[in-house]
């Protein structure tokens, strides 16, 4: 037995000598990798775009930009620019009363972080409510009553304009209701609530027809209501059916995803994702509703969100999307506060991913990210395209 004994142990022994210098390499391996895709990264970047790759690798005091986390640019089925960013990890805690909550530390962005996307969410919410709509037989003009429990029926009938009051509706913001939450301070009394639901149709209505106003309760109101429409009738909750409807086809495993105080998922905002999961949303929009050859939301449904429903000033919404040009070129564009952006150019094939640490600070973020995509992307795009035209010649 002592000499079975001291056998193992001298194997043991052999055994360690080899497997620790063997992970050592492994892990020296790895990291070197890792090095050599970043430097493959940067050389492909500044090839691509290299007026844009010098102008966000400079100070913003010189010309560059600030707080920019990400940049990606997908053309004509490739990333052509993917960057990371030095920047602030801050973040917006609603429950506080929307307030920005400083981090104590910058960071260097990389590619598998999450990212805080704001209102994005929103469009992701009309991603979902598309896929839904059919496993019901409901379709966005039907009535929002059919969801309602009979209180809350009661409450909606408080308000003659919504009699008629359809899921179109919230999907374009047009309501009667007295809201107001970029001046005013709606948006942060929805926090103190416990329930979205009966807090915006216990709302005064302040018109006798309905209007469009920026109301993040809406896109909450939606998904609390099929969340519990799925549980009732289906067994699951909308973020399962998501994960397996819309996210895993997608393949989006990675994120994190809040929720309202009754427990369905926030579709206003309070969401992290990564910025190349990003992509693949624009990409879905570019596609119809299609992603690799496989159609993930009816191709019906997505030119539904496309479309110019609703003018606000000089642009249009559409299903929680806006509806803007750059440079001359027509764009989708799900945008969130702090400079979060997903634009899909479709008459120049191109994807951009923007994220940005520029929280409550709508003039900077919305400045900056039209002069990256104007200054910038676009000319780069049309010289490339016009330089493959040259080359067919």
């Amino acid at each position: 037995m002592a000499r079975e004994t001291a056998f193992s142990f001298k194997k043991l022994i052999w055994l360690l000598l080899f497997a620790i210098p063997l992970s050592l390499a492994v892990l020296l391996f790895a990291a070197a990798y890792k090095d050599m895709k970043s430097l493959h990264m940067l050389e492909k970047n500044r090839s691509a775009f290299p007026k844009l790759f010098a102008q966000t690798t400079i100070p913003a005091e010189k010309g560059g930009f600030s707080e920019l986390h990400s940049l990606l640019i997908y053309h004509k089925s490739q990333i052509l620019f993917e960057q990371y960013y030095v920047g602030n990890q801050d973040y917006i805690d609603f429950s506080a009363g929307i307030k920005r909550i400083h981090s104590q530390r910058i960071k260097q962005w990389q590619q598998d972080d999450l990212h805080y996307i704001a209102s994005v969410n929103k469009s992701i919410s009309a991603l979902i409510v598309g896929s839904l709509l059919p496993a019901f037989n409901f379709t966005a003009d039907t009535n929002v009553a059919q969801l309602l429990t009979e209180k809350e029926q009661a409450l909606l009938s408080k308000c003659e304009a919504h009699q008629d009051l359809t899921i179109f509706d919230a999907l374009t913001m047009q309501t009667a209701y007295q809201w107001d939450e970029w001046q005013g301070d709606d948006l942060k009394n929805l926090w103190q609530q416990a329930d979205f639901v009966t807090y915006l149709l216990s709302q005064d209505c302040s018109s006798e027809k309905k209007y469009w106003t920026y109301n993040s309760a809406l896109p909450n109101f939606l998904l609390s209501l099929f969340d519990r429409k799925l549980r009732q009738e289906r067994q699951t909750t909308l973020k399962d059916w998501t994960d397996q409807n819309l996210f895993l086809p997608l393949e989006i495993t990675e994120y994190q995803w809040f929720q309202q105080p009754n427990g369905a998922p926030e579709a206003s905002a309070r969401m992290f994702m990564r910025s190349r999961d990003l992509l693949k949303l624009g990409q879905l929009l570019l596609n119809q509703g299609a992603w690799q050859g496989t159609q993930i939301v009816d191709a019906s449904w997505v030119k539904q969100m496309q479309q110019p429903h609703v003018a606000v000033n000089e642009e249009h919404y559409g299903y929680y999307l806006w509806l803007r040009d750059y440079a001359g070129y027509s764009a989708w564009v799900m945008e969130g506060d702090g400079g979060q952006y997903v634009i899909t150019v479709p008459s120049l094939q191109l994807v951009i991913v923007i994220t940005q640490g520029h929280y409550l600070n709508w003039p900077v973020y919305s400045e900056q990210s039209r002069r990256l995509v104007e200054n910038f992307i676009i000319p780069q795009i049309k010289s490339m395209i016009a330089l493959s035209k040259q080359v067919e010649m």
